[in-house]
């Protein structure tokens, strides 16, 4: 179990945000996603103008990872990364929770 460092609630929307991330996570750091409504969000790393994007029907992964509501994944921050990006998948805007963990080794 890991104990968290920092929790944070945001809700995702129609379209692509982000936010910065604390500069002592990067690349020792894991998130972990938890959507709570709506039908789930993509999530993307990368620098200050990173996107998240829902995909066009194909089995595209570029816009992001995928987390369902009702699930959590963790996810190691990548090297050189400095946001993260979201977006919702589906018409209903999500809340979604972010906890920063350590590291999976």
């Amino acid at each position: 179990m890991f104990l968290p460092i920092r929790f944070v609630k945001l809700t995702a929307g129609s379209a692509t945000a982000n936010i910065a991330l604390p500069t002592d996570t990067v690349g020792l750091m894991a998130l972990e996603i938890t959507p709570t409504t709506g039908d789930g969000i993509f999530v993307n790393f990368g620098g200050s103008t990173v996107q998240a994007a829902e995909p066009d029907g194909t089995f595209d992964t570029s816009g992001g990872v995928f987390v369902a509501t009702g699930q959590s994944k963790l996810i190691n921050v990548p090297k050189g990364a400095t946001h993260m990006a979201y977006i919702r998948l589906g018409t209903t805007d999500v809340v979604f929770y972010v906890t920063e963990t350590p590291a999976i080794p």
